[in-house]
């Protein structure tokens, strides 16, 4: 008590007065939510639904506690059409106590579900969007409550510019739609993306729900046509040097291991294809099947080897094979790149790979940068700005946002994989490079993956004095597996044909203000 922003797991009217008791003895005041067990599990925790209603009438008397909202987990289900009545029964007694005022805020909080079953969750938010017939049609879900009550948000972006914004009230009633037709003509073209975001607020103007829908747009191919730099070698090293960015590719590793845009070192050491990442606490049962927790079993990511065994070079190009492989394991990747240098500071590296065909499915695979500058500020276009996976962000929308390192760093008690960011099509680095792909995964943290791994606890975290970003092709979901189904198929990486493009540049008016 006093400590803890939001109690999550009040069920039993014991639990409520002992939290009433010693928050009176603090004089402090806790926000709670009731935890519904909506399968009527014994080995579950939880007020089962008919009884909730009474428990927080009791929460409601009690001195010290405030009731936010309500919280269940549902039952393990092998289809995610069956989660579906779990979360409507939940969503209906929300509206029943909110209707009868048992909530002591405007905006209570419904929280359901887990990365397994969020997709079957995320539909009992009080609306639906679509686009259809050129207007953007808006359902009311909500069993009891018009539309007209929440004030409507909806924006029009086109590559990260706002076209045109306006807040409108609408007459909607209970499981009716209406089509709202845009006020402004829209681009035909793009280059990032045509986006609606629709944002529900109520009456206190807090957020309620928001949604993000991309709009039918013809994108433009970034793929450009460059005059090849030309390469100079010496016994060790390969350069590409231009008016603002020197390259440097060492044979030694097969990886380029120096990039300077203006003076400025923007590249420290290697940088190295892998697929390792920080375990999760949802993946204990796939860290030894990825990592050398045995001799017995495991790709031993952890401890990878990168062994190029062929460099070709011939008109600006840089052509690798080589195969990634885990201490005293059989490769589970062999990979062909292609660096194609620019004379006008242009990077496009191109990676084709394959999977070997045992192999258990990836964390992530992409390459690893190190960035000899801590904290160092970026912008990037994609999913934020809060950390996005691809199993777990609906919470998030597609825009260009600007953070730090520091800023992505998630205090986990067990440190871990943090801070990623999906959908993303440009990252550009202190104003000085720029990383273009289509809908490539991003990383930056202030510490390696390794420390995060070994780490048993936050204070085990030291900082080094640099960025260690992550350009991925994908990045496996988190799941639910410590208390609930395997990671679902759709949110891994088990693909065992991978082609992924890059392109680095001199950053130019990345982003407009």
């Amino acid at each position: 008590l006093g400590k803890a922003a939001l109690i999550h797991s009040l069920d039993r009217e014991s639990l409520a007065l002992a939290l009433s008791k010693e928050a009176k003895k603090q004089g402090v005041a806790s926000d709670v939510l009731l935890e519904i067990n909506c399968g009527r599990e014994a080995n579950k925790g939880g007020v089962l639904p008919e009884e909730a209603e009474a428990l927080a009438e009791l929460v409601c008397s009690l001195e010290g506690l405030s009731l936010k909202g309500l919280m269940t987990m549902a039952p393990v289900c092998e289809q995610k059409e069956d989660y579906r009545p779990y979360f409507k029964e939940v969503r209906r007694l929300y509206e029943k106590m909110k209707e009868s005022g048992l909530f002591d805020t405007d905006s209570p909080v419904l929280s359901m579900g887990m990365s397994g079953s969020y997709e079957i969750a995320a539909a009992y938010a009080p609306i639906r969007i679509r686009w259809t017939n050129g207007g953007l049609e808006i359902r009311n879900v909500l069993d009891f409550t018009n539309l007209s009550e929440y004030t409507l948000h909806i924006q029009f972006e086109h590559d990260g510019k706002l076209l045109a914004g306006r807040k409108l009230t609408v007459n909607c009633p209970p499981h009716n739609s209406i089509l709202i037709e845009p006020d402004i003509l829209l681009p035909t073209q793009c280059r990032l993306g045509l986006y609606c975001t629709v944002t529900l607020l109520d009456q206190s103007k807090q957020v309620v729900a928001w949604f993000q829908e991309k709009l039918p747009c013809e994108t433009l191919s970034q793929k450009e046509v460059f005059e090849p730099a030309i390469l100079q070698e010496d016994r060790r090293y390969i350069f590409a040097e231009t008016p603002n960015v020197t390259y440097r590719f060492d044979q030694l590793t097969g990886c380029i291991d120096r990039i300077c845009v203006d003076g400025q070192e923007l590249l420290e050491g290697p940088m190295q294809l892998g697929a390792f990442r920080a375990a999760t606490d949802n993946e204990r049962k796939m860290d030894p099947l990825w990592n050398n927790l045995t001799i017995w079993k495991g790709e031993n990511l952890d401890y990878t080897f990168n062994n190029v065994h062929d460099i070709c070079v011939g008109n600006g190009v840089i052509r690798t094979k080589g195969v990634l492989a885990g201490v005293s394991r059989r490769p589970f990747l062999q990979y062909e790149t292609a660096y194609h240098f620019g004379s006008d500071g242009q990077l496009r590296i191109v990676l084709d790979a394959q999977v070997a065909e045992d192999a258990v499915w990836l964390p992530r695979l992409g390459f690893q940068l190190t960035v000899p500058h801590q904290n160092l500020p970026y912008t990037y276009f994609g999913m934020g700005p809060m950390e996005c996976y691809c199993d777990s962000c609906h919470h998030g929308k597609i825009a260009f946002f600007s953070s730090y390192a520091s800023d992505e760093y998630v205090p986990y008690v067990n440190p871990q994989e943090h801070g990623n960011h999906i959908r993303v099509k440009t990252l550009t680095l202190d104003k000085k490079l720029t990383v273009t792909g289509d809908d490539f995964d991003f990383n930056a943290s202030v510490y390696p993956a390794h420390m995060l791994y070994r780490a048993k606890h936050t204070d085990e975290l030291h900082l080094t004095g640099k960025t260690y970003l992550r350009l991925d092709y994908k990045n496996s979901g988190l799941g639910s597996a410590s208390c609930g189904t395997e990671l679902d198929e759709k949110y891994r990486l088990q693909e065992k044909q991978i082609h992924f493009e890059l392109l680095f540049a001199p950053a130019v008016n990345t982003k407009e203000e």
